[in-house]
């Protein structure tokens, strides 16, 4: 939008809610007034700075779109707000903005050496183990990881963990997300070739928040038909729908990227939303016209042709980039006996290790 056109937008509104103050207070609305043309026209310190802090945080969501899309978003005509900050706070606060991008623009650039296992986190916990053990990986589990957290002393969040594990709720993605990277970065310092993480992720948005945060298209094994886990509370027991959402992801439409995701959704919104309007309008007793619900079934099918072309579109501009799904994900039977399931796991973990040493040409393991 045009920059006079969004000001003329702006104060158009204003008028508009100074307008509704006005009869109940004319000394709150000119308040209002002032206020707008302060920070509008920088006529005050106050102005000047919150115009500062507009700019600034448009820094902050293109730095925070940057990590959801992967660094794969061009987002540099952001980068010309910088000139408006001109405060000693503010750049300041740009200096740590800039090295937090700078951190995370290097961790793009890495591979952490890790496998996720999750589905069942108890029963086949010592298979787990004993498996690290043999292949001289880094074990790390998750309830253990969160309960020794909880009783040290010298970490930070020791109290606010602690009460989470004393109270059986889930912790906080970002937080949990922040252990397991420092976990799997502790073994490489202690000189693990290999990390295996035992109870992560256990929903979308611990695995989400892993791919933005840290790294995407990690290797998991899923260990199938497993019963519930016991260490979490009822309320945050495997639910199906995110297993089920983990599965679809991995298997069969496996490391599709955000950018199609979010237009399937997007999409499949719109579809809904059309249907849901025409159903409400017939249960509302409205007399559609033959000829207005062929209109209707002309417009629905037009909007799901259109669906199917940009997703069509979508996965053609992927499929190049996209790694073989067997590459990445392993689903195991956990019915198995004890011998063939141990069996399998080790293959999978061998697999994935075999794997990643043949992605070193393009990315380093640490």
């Amino acid at each position: 939008m045009p920059k006079e056109e969004k000001r003329k937008r702006e104060e158009l509104a204003f008028q508009y809610v100074i307008g509704l103050v006005q009869p109940c207070s004319a000394m709150y609305a000119q308040r209002i007034k002032d206020a707008w043309l302060d920070y509008e026209y920088g006529r005050t310190p106050e102005g000047k700075w919150m115009k500062e802090m507009d700019k600034f945080e448009c820094l902050t969501q293109a730095h925070e779109y940057e990590q959801k899309t992967h660094g794969k978003e061009n987002l540099e005509e952001f980068q010309s707000y910088r000139s408006k900050i001109n405060s000693a706070v503010g750049n300041s606060w740009l200096r740590l903005l800039d090295t937090e991008r700078a951190t995370h623009r290097v961790k793009r650039q890495r591979r952490l050496p890790v496998t996720f296992i999750t589905g069942d986190q108890m029963m086949y916990k010592p298979h787990c183990a004993s498996l690290a053990q043999e292949l001289d990986f880094q074990y790390i589990a998750i309830d253990d990881l969160v309960r020794a957290k909880s009783r040290d002393c010298s970490y930070q969040h020791a109290k606010f963990v602690g009460t989470y594990v004393d109270e059986d709720l889930e912790l906080p993605v970002g937080l949990i997300t922040e252990l397991v990277e420092k976990s799997i970065e502790e073994g490489i310092r202690d000189g693990k070739r290999w990390s295996v993480v035992h109870g992560f992720p256990v929903n979308m948005d611990q695995l989400l928040e892993f791919e933005q945060q840290v790294q995407e298209s990690n290797y998991i094994i899923f260990l199938e038909e497993a019963p519930q886990y016991p260490f979490v509370s009822a309320s945050n027991q495997w639910r199906s729908a995110d297993l089920q959402e983990i599965l679809e992801m991995y298997d069969n439409h496996a490391f599709r990227s955000d950018k199609v995701r979010r237009h399937d959704a997007l999409l499949d919104e719109v579809v809904k939303l059309f249907d849901e309007g025409v159903g409400k309008r017939l249960k509302a007793g409205e007399t559609y016209s033959t000829r207005c619900e062929e209109d209707a079934d002309k417009l629905r099918l037009a909007m799901r042709d259109k669906v199917n072309e940009v997703r069509s579109c979508l996965d053609s501009e992927e499929q190049q980039e996209a790694p073989s799904p067997p590459d990445l994900f392993k689903k195991i039977n956990s019915k198995q006996d004890e011998a063939a399931l141990y069996g399998s796991i080790k293959n999978a973990l061998e697999g994935f290790t075999r794997h990643a040493e043949g992605d070193t040409k393009r990315l380093p393991l640490h």
